[in-house]
């Protein structure tokens, strides 16, 4: 049975597998560096000497990048110098950096990732390398690459019962916590006609001309679909989402990505060739990615439409697992850490949910059945629209439970709750998204030529993002729409996902013709 799938799994999955299997192994077995080596070279050299055959070539070679990826992790995860700036948690150094991320706006402060690189020690400065989290009011603000001093106390990140705040920021190679009351001075900056500063400035300026279009909650959704900020949902909206299951719509994903391709496509269709459009639609891509904050499922979403659209573009064709494990291993390659991150989990569980499952519930006869379109001219206009309600339906539901299957562990798991609405919830907002997202989108950038342009498609972009409003809070005051989990055994979401892979395998019976 294993020396089957191991056979029958293609080369660029099962090493990236591997991959992951070595980042596990580091996490939770005692490993020593000399000996993953070792190791490494012997497996290595069966993989050679059994060249011939498959089963043991493709074994070794798979152990041979786990000992790879375990070594490449213990690395990676090396304090280095990060270590000196944790000596001085407690006291109140004067240091000195540069702000090394988009600065994350918050209702109240504004949180800036700063990259220390000297400390004044005895009236001299001295190098320090390390990364820190300072929490500052909202006013003054300080940019992308502004360089600044800081004095004031450095803690450790806190840690609670149920979250780890310290782990959480260490997988972003971040350390130190400086809080509201440090003293912040601005002595320069090291990028004024840098690009990525002038991006976030582009940013900035988005969210405060969709900010004069809308008012609220309106402008906060839009702001959330188009660039992935939640900052301006209040306390109760942010609970109606988490209550319906629809927070995932104001974190980009790869349906907003789909949904920017589609707009690319149609926009330019007329006037620009296919090749030409691909090489748009991933200069686009790139610039929506670091708008929307560059975060694990719009990375994903974005790498992956990057692939199909280059293989597209040389005459390849692009196998959708093949793409997933590769861009998963590209990530993880870059930060190892990125495995233990929900959000990264999520989206590539749900992705493969789609990838997998979905196949196996539109070749089931339930859905064939189900979303056949009627033959016949003589259907009349009403009868049109509800056999094409009852396919969108079908086809909607089926992609909502096939991304559902594969990640709905992972959410008992990590909150505790699933949404048991969030099904019903989605078939009513999906249709609309499209709409708020293709509206708000122009209506936004007329608005930054000009406030009176956009005015005509504000109207419709307002009625789609509205709706949304009104569904969502409809919704979220439904009795019982939440159903809360204890402790469940990791033993039963094993055999959760063993039969779910035994399903995603099992051959589909063949209809049988009267």
């Amino acid at each position: 049975m294993s020396a089957f799938f191991i056979k029958r799994v293609a080369w660029v999955s099962w090493l990236g597998v591997c991959f992951v299997v070595g980042i596990i192994w580091f996490a939770f077995l005692p490993v020593d560096l000399l000996a993953v080596y070792w190791l490494l070279l012997g497996f290595v050299l069966i993989g050679f000497l059994f060249r011939s055959d498959l089963f043991v070539r493709k074994l070794a070679f798979g152990l041979a990048m786990a000992c790879l990826s375990c070594g490449y992790t213990i690395w990676r995860a090396q304090p280095g110098s990060n270590a000196q700036l944790v000596d001085y948690h407690g006291q109140k150094p004067v240091l000195q950096g540069y702000i090394a991320e988009a600065p994350k706006i918050g209702s109240e402060d504004i949180k800036y990732v700063v990259q220390i690189e000297q400390i004044e020690l005895y009236s001299n400065w001295q190098t320090l390398q390390g990364r820190l989290l300072l929490q500052q009011e909202k006013y003054p603000a300080y940019e992308y690459l502004d360089e600044i001093k800081i004095t004031g106390k450095i803690d450790t990140p806190p840690e609670h019962d149920d979250f780890s705040y310290q782990d959480y920021l260490g997988k972003r190679g971040i350390y130190s916590l400086a809080g509201k009351y440090t003293q912040v001075e601005l002595i320069g900056n090291r990028g004024s006609y840098h690009l990525l500063r002038f991006i976030y400035r582009f940013k900035s300026q988005i969210e405060s001309v969709v900010n004069r279009l809308l008012p609220e909650p309106e402008s906060s959704l839009l702001n959330g679909l188009l660039l992935g900020i939640k900052n301006g949902f209040d306390q109760d909206f942010k609970q109606a989402l988490a209550t319906t299951g629809m927070s995932h719509i104001v974190s980009v994903s790869g349906y907003n990505i789909s949904i920017v391709i589609l707009l690319v496509k149609k926009i330019t269709e007329r006037f620009l060739s296919k090749k030409k459009q691909i090489w748009l639609i991933m200069l686009v891509l790139l610039l929506f990615v670091i708008l929307s904050g560059a975060s694990a499922s719009v990375v994903r979403a974005g790498l992956l439409a990057t692939m199909v659209g280059l293989a597209g573009r040389f005459g390849r064709f692009s196998r959708p697992t093949n793409s997933l494990v590769f861009v998963a291993w590209l990530m993880l390659f870059v930060n190892p850490q990125l495995l233990w991150d929900t959000g990264f989990q999520l989206s590539f569980l749900a992705t493969g949910g789609i990838i997998w499952i979905l196949p196996k519930i539109t070749q089931s006869p339930w859905y064939k059945k189900n979303t056949r379109y009627p033959n016949g001219s003589e259907l009349t206009k009403h009868q049109h629209v509800l056999a094409s309600l009852k396919v969108y339906l079908f086809q909607t539901l089926a992609l909502t439970l096939s991304a559902q299957v594969l990640i709905l562990p992972l959410l008992i798991s990590s909150f505790g709750q699933v949404s048991l609405i969030s099904p019903l919830v989605n078939l009513l907002v999906v249709f609309m998204v499209p709409l708020a997202m293709a509206s708000g989108t122009v209506a936004t950038i007329l608005g930054v030529v000009n406030y009176y342009l956009a005015v005509p498609l504000v109207a419709v972009s307002y009625i789609a993002l509205h709706y949304l409003v009104w569904v969502i809070r409809l919704f979220a005051r439904v009795p019982g729409a939440i159903w809360n989990f204890g402790n469940i055994s990791p033993m039963v979401w094993l055999g959760w996902y063993l039969i779910v892979i035994w399903l995603i395998n099992r051959e589909p019976h063949k209809e049988q013709n009267d």
